[in-house]
């Protein structure tokens, strides 16, 4: 038969969820180092307005008693993940639900047998035309130099189709790269900018080169991406794609860690789409 023209793929973790606990298990038996999150108790919290539409940027706070345990905003499905296994209440039996969206709120209690939880808020969905964040962060290494050139000659072709949509999103792009330590600099970002051609401007100006070995700082440019820009966050549609071929460095002590800056990026409701480039392990 003739080879495979498969040149993509993509899996979605949160709707094969026994499959994504299964990978991970597996990853975990293979002895990969990581800096780990138990995850393994899932708690979905969606918010609808009273026109059965998804609410996006409703503020959801966690508590144990009076304890703030996690704080995170909906995305433009309405839903906010919450693990409790990964907060510091492994043991409670039940946590209370702040739900907040302008002056309309909700509390209610949830507890650990029930894991999806619907709530109503007498609240507008989103703004009209919505607010469309998007950060593209980058590993800029030797060897992503053909995710880069693709990257660049799909950059307007994405930015035209998003144009197109028939809600005329308001729409910015800005963009993090990042190398290793030794490397020229180790990350740079580039603010978000409504003009599209200003940004692909300075995606033109991108080479990929240096790094090394294997492992990239993944762990600063993931915490420059979220901390740097001025993401609009209110009622904002805020994504982060990850274009990498290779896993953080994990041995540097720099303060910078991934299974932080998770929290802060649910808690600001940018939702990461990691896509694996070629030459992967």
């Amino acid at each position: 038969s003739p080879a495979s023209t498969l040149r993509a793929g993509s899996v979605d973790d949160n709707a094969a969820w026994d499959d994504y606990l299964l990978y991970r298990r597996h990853f975990a038996d293979a002895g990969i180092t990581v800096h780990d999150v138990d995850v393994t108790e899932r708690h979905i919290i969606a918010v609808s307005n009273e026109f059965g539409q998804p609410v996006l940027g409703a503020e959801v706070t966690i508590y144990d008693g009076e304890r703030e345990l996690a704080a995170m905003r909906t995305h433009a499905d309405g839903q906010a993940l919450f693990f409790p296994l990964a907060s510091e209440s492994q043991d409670a039996q039940s946590y209370r639900v702040l739900v907040e969206k302008g002056s309309a709120s909700a509390e209610f209690e949830i507890d650990c047998d029930t894991r999806e939880h619907t709530v109503t808020l007498e609240a507008r969905s989103a703004t009209d035309p919505v607010r469309l964040d998007v950060l593209f962060l980058i590993d800029v290494t030797g060897s992503m130099s053909d995710e880069i050139q693709q990257l660049k000659h799909n950059m307007i072709a994405i930015s035209e189709q998003i144009d197109a949509l028939p809600s005329h999103p308001s729409v910015r792009f800005a963009m993090t790269v990042y190398r290793d330590v030794g490397d020229v600099f180790v990350s740079r970002t580039f603010d978000f900018t409504p003009d599209v051609q200003a940004f692909t401007d300075a995606l033109r100006e991108v080479e990929a080169t240096g790094g090394g070995d294997y492992a990239e700082h993944l762990n600063e440019g993931l915490y420059k991406a979220i901390h740097l820009p001025e993401w609009r966050v209110e009622e904002t549609v805020s994504l982060i794609f990850l274009i990498a071929d290779a896993p953080p460095q994990l041995n540097y002590n720099d303060g910078y860690d991934y299974a932080v800056e998770l929290f802060e990026a649910n808690r600001r409701g940018i939702k990461i789409f990691p896509i694996a480039s070629s030459g992967l392990d």
